[in-house]
């Protein structure tokens, strides 16, 4: 075998090569006065993908529609044609028409012109795919069949044609198993796809090859096996695959061949020549989806290229790649496949980056499920994007979500942004309270970005609910969140307008060992599996890292990364490509001891984490050692890797890393109770923990042992023996993001947990004073209290659960401002406000309810009202109450509202309070209230569910689009005749709290 090329120096030189484009580097300006928020920019505040149905889109609708998207507190929207709705075909324009671009023009011209920003799908619906593709540069997928020889040592079986793809077979089968009948639509039908024979090989029991590719003539082989035993392997292309899924008028055609840079410029050919006569300004950025290229796993140049990147032949090797014989040989040849296929995907990324780049535009790309080295592909773009929250999201997605983050903050990039809440739940049933957890989950991943998963574009005489795209949750105007969403958006733009700014600060690269997902094998015939991470049986010829990431549940990697999440140790992920890019650097002059770090992206690690693997390519473990020699610390949670991946020179390359380990003297070191290092680390570390230690060079080597994921707290005590401290104010729930100032760090933290936090914090990172903010409110701030304390200043914290705060230290003396108001609930009694609400409906439909006066609060919706139980919209309550003399707006009063259904705003006396758009929905009210008799006003929103509700029972048909017409969460399709009444407006108790100053010297 030839050795192979070195390909890893170069991805990371590519990787590299698109770090800093078009001015992404670096954090935006940061304010002024740190006790209010800047006004926000157009990238802090939320964007939305915004669904041209049609592409029936018209000048009057696209200005009328951005200026409410923009009055709302929308930054940006993204383009993305889709099918049409039915009895409007008239309107249709087809897509990179003269009239498409036009309607483009007017759109970036008009955005501009509300300060708003546009990007545009790089295609319609997706994947990339159009009318002009040809089939032979069309996505492609390959069958590898194995066919025994006959008793009379002939094959009996017509070849050629080959059998559909397994795995798209399989997808097909997942799907529809789980409901999602219409999930992997866009397969090409047998009668339209190409099918050819790659390679024919005869196999014999001694392992001698003989090919028969030439040999075979109209499907059918002449040739006998010389003797018992011997098998033939076919492997077989279809081509094309898979048509555009979801296209737009002018946009149905063959999808792209995802590895193929050649394909690729042939499509792109198509919009270079619509921009020639193109007169508005170009989107920010161009978009590609997750994804989606079903069935794809192969490309007419994979023999070459694998033979030129991983040195040897692919058609020698076909019985391993059908995962027969040695697994380890089998499980090799599988890795090197997977790696090749990876590099040419992330290579077609980087070839639409650089084009776009050539148009005065951006990409953002989301990599999950490629089978690629993902955070790579990220790491191409210029906006790395993820997605989630499906249902609400779950914590066990944080090491999936921070791909997108990590690979902006390794290359240095300010933006990572997200698809958020799609399928958070069902339609019309997404309420405002919902958001906050899931959106807040993804600020504390790193991502400060938001794109809503979205809106559809919906022409003014569209009846109610007007046009629809077919997954949740629709922002627009007639989705019931519309009302109130100002206030949502203006949180993200706040909490945005942070995370943007300044640097990321983490302390931990945890590495992804990608070989160990890639080298894994099924023995044929239902033999058992052999062992591999996340204790997955599936083996697919190719690996798809999809979202939300179910397929690293279990793996060592997960586990580690998850240890690091709750312990409060801050971390980006690494791969190995991007990993090579880093360098010691010089420590924090803050940090004590100023140990040094690793230099990446333009930030400073304390230390790269392996978490417990077997396979680690040379170079990886070469630069690991590298690093450490110039004074880096480096922590194997486990054992060292044992082995490299891949198969050609494997000898030679198992005996270099036997020698680099070789030179590793790891010694026991013992971390008893008391040590310092160990109790600062873990909350409660053992009695004593066995680690093993070297150095080498200047730095620190740090292991633990054995292959399978460690007990629970072994990452933390590895990294406090290191010294590096973690945010200990995680034991208590309280997670947190930070973000490095160049006087100070600002910290982005959220109570995760279910109890109310009253106590002082320590913060790992030093500081003189500290400020915070509430990003609910935009005039609630102050100076927060702080004490020092032997490992460093603590902050007095007071958070609710759910609540979320931003706290900006300061290295010297605190801005001049008010002190921050910690406020607990006086011993005096609570006022429960009583007495006759009246109620009046103010906006919304399909009919206005009749007003009424209640004395006791309940659901609108289960009313003698048939009007109000379908409404969808506004209702006023208003109340008078009597505030005892002598109680003015100098005392402190908190006014809890109880249950809401769904968000409220707030007024008393005539004077706007607050809008509540999530638990818990309280606000301070003292300087509003007067002795005497108040006016307190609380106008509540619900969501549409009753209202869409209606429409099913009474049979309405609201239901015409095309395509897959509009489904539910199951993907069946939707029907909302059978849902219970959804409770509506304000239920309370509403009560008003006297409140006193909180001691917080007395806390502990």
């Amino acid at each position: 075998m030839s050795h192979p090329r070195s390909v890893s120096a170069g991805l990371a030189a590519l990787l590299l090569s698109c770090a800093f484009p078009l001015g992404l580097h670096g954090g935006a300006p940061e304010p002024a006065d740190y006790l209010s928020w800047p006004a926000p920019t157009r990238t802090e505040r939320p964007w939305t993908r915004w669904w041209w149905l049609g592409s029936a889109v018209d000048r009057p609708n696209l200005e009328r529609l951005l200026s409410e998207y923009h009055d709302a507190g929308i930054g940006g929207v993204e383009i993305c044609p889709i099918y049409g709705a039915k009895g409007y075909e008239k309107r249709f324009i087809d897509y990179l028409s003269p009239e498409w671009m036009d309607m483009l023009a007017d759109t970036t011209g008009t955005a501009g012109r509300l300060d708003m920003g546009v990007d545009l799908t790089t295609g319609t619906g997706w994947p990339m795919g159009g009318p002009w593709m040809p089939a032979d540069q069309a996505s492609e997928s390959v069958s590898l069949e194995r066919y025994p020889t006959g008793a009379d040592g002939r094959i009996p079986e017509f070849l050629g044609t080959g059998a559909p793809s397994g795995e798209a077979l399989a997808a097909g089968a997942a799907a529809s198993a789980a409901g999602k009948a219409g999930a992997m639509d866009g397969f090409v039908g047998t009668a339209g796809e190409h099918r050819k024979l790659l390679c024919l090989r005869a196999v014999g029991p001694d392992g001698a090859q003989i090919d028969l590719t030439e040999r075979v003539r109209a499907g059918r082989l002449d040739w006998s096996a010389p003797g018992p035993g011997w098998s033939l392997y076919s492997l077989t292309a279809r081509q094309p695959v898979q048509r555009v899924k979801r296209a737009a008028p002018g946009g149905a055609g063959n999808v792209v061949d995802p590895y193929s840079v050649r394909a690729l410029h042939t499509y792109l050919s198509r919009f270079d020549l619509a921009f020639q006569g193109y007169a508005g300004a170009m989107p920010r950025a161009f978009f590609q989806d997750s994804f989606e290229y079903f069935g794809a796993n192969w490309t007419p140049d994979l023999f070459s290229e694998f033979a030129r990147r991983r040195g040897y032949d692919l058609r020698e090797h076909l019985p391993a790649l059908a995962g027969e014989g040695d697994p380890d040989i089998a499980g090799r040849v599988r890795e090197d496949y997977r790696r090749t296929i990876g590099e040419l995907h992330q290579e077609y990324v980087a070839a639409w980056t650089s084009w776009s780049h050539l148009h005065g535009s951006l990409t953002r790309e989301q990599a999950h499920g490629a089978p690629a080295n993902i955070e790579d592909v990220y790491a191409t773009a210029d906006i790395p994007e993820t997605e989630g929250s499906f249902g609400g999201g779950a914590e066990d997605q944080v090491p999936m979500l921070k791909f997108a983050s990590s690979a902006a903050h390794v290359t240095g990039r300010t933006l990572a942004s997200s698809e958020t809440f799609t399928w958070l739940g069902e339609h019309f049933q997404v309420s405002l309270p919902q958001l906050k957890s899931a959106a807040d989950t993804f600020f504390l991943c790193g991502i400060n970005h938001m794109f809503f998963h979205g809106i559809p574009y919906s022409p003014q005489d569209a009846p109610w609910p007007g046009w629809l795209f077919y997954a949740s949750v629709n922002f627009g105007p007639n989705g019931g969140l519309w009302h109130d969403l100002p206030a949502f958006n203006a949180y993200a733009a706040r909490c945005q307008s942070i995370l943007q700014a300044g640097k990321p600060d983490n302390d931990v690269l945890l590495y992804f060992p990608v070989a160990d997902f890639w080298q894994q094998i099924r023995l044929p015939s239902g033999g058992p599996p052999v062992p591999m991470p996340g204790g997955r049986a599936a083996d697919p010829l190719v690996e798809q890292f999809t979202t939300p990431g179910k397929w690293m549940l279990g793996s060592p990697f997960h586990g580690t990364a998850m240890e690091l999440w709750h312990r409060g140790f801050s971390f980006d992920e690494v791969t190995d490509a991007l990993l090579l890019a880093s360098r010691a650097g010089p420590g924090d002059a803050n940090e004590p001891g100023g140990k040094p770090g690793i230099s990446l992206g333009g930030n400073l690690y304390r230390a790269v984490v392996i978490p417990p693997c077997r396979y680690m390519p040379l170079e990886t473990l070469r630069h690991l050692l590298d690093l450490a020699r110039s004074g880096a610390t480096i922590v194997f949670v486990g054992d060292v890797p044992s082995d490299v991946p891949g198969l050609a020179n494997l000898e030679a390359r198992r005996a270099e890393l036997r020698g680099l380990l070789g030179g590793i003297r790891l010694e026991a070191r013992d971390l008893g109770r008391g040590t310092a290092g160990a109790h600062s680390a873990s909350a409660d570390p053992p009695d004593s923990v066995a680690i093993r230690s070297a150095r080498l060079g200047d730095g620190l080597i740090l292991a633990g042992s054995g292959f399978s994921p460690p007990s629970p707290g072994r990452v933390s005590v590895l990294l406090g023996s290191a010294g590096i401290t973690r945010e200990r104010m995680a034991d208590d729930g309280l997670l947190c993001v930070r973000r490095l100032r160049g006087d100070g760090y600002d910290y982005f933290i959220v109570n995760t947990g279910n109890r109310l936090i009253e106590k002082w914090v320590a913060l790992a990172r030093p500081a003189s004073s500290a400020a915070l903010l509430d990003p609910l409110l935009p005039d609630r701030g102050g100076i927060a209290a702080t004490r020092p304390g032997r490992e460093g200043i603590s902050v007095f914290l007071q958070m609710a659960p759910g609540q979320s705060r931003i706290l900006r230290t300061f290295n010297g003396a605190a801005p001049s401002g008010p002190a921050w108001r910690y406020l607990s609930p006086s011993r005096e009694p609570a006022l429960a406000l009583g007495g006759d609400w009246v109620v009046h409906f103010v906006e919304g439909g399909p009919v206005m309810p009749g007003d009424f006066t209640a004395s006791a609060l309940g659901s609108w919706a289960l009313r003698d009202d048939p009007e109000a139980a379908r409404f969808a919209g506004t209702a006023v309550y208003r109340l008078k109450f009597i505030l005892q003399a002598g109680a003015n707006g100098i005392r402190p009063w908190r006014l809890d509202l109880g249950k809401v259904a769904d968000s409220a705003r707030v007024r008393l006396n005539g004077t706007d309070v607050a809008t509540l758009w999530c638990e818990p929905f309280c606000v301070e009210v003292g300087s509003f209230l007067r002795p005497g008799e108040n006016r307190l006003e609380v106008e509540v929103t619900n969501v549409a569910a009753n209202r869409i509700r209606d429409l099913d029972r009474r049979h309405v048909d609201w239901k015409s689009f095309y395509e897959i017409n509009f489904v539910g969460r199951n993907y069946r399709p939707f029907d909302a005749s059978g849902w219970p009444l959804r409770d509506s407006g304000l239920l309370g108790p509403v009560v008003l709290t006297p409140m006193d100053s909180t001691p917080t010297g007395g806390m502990p």
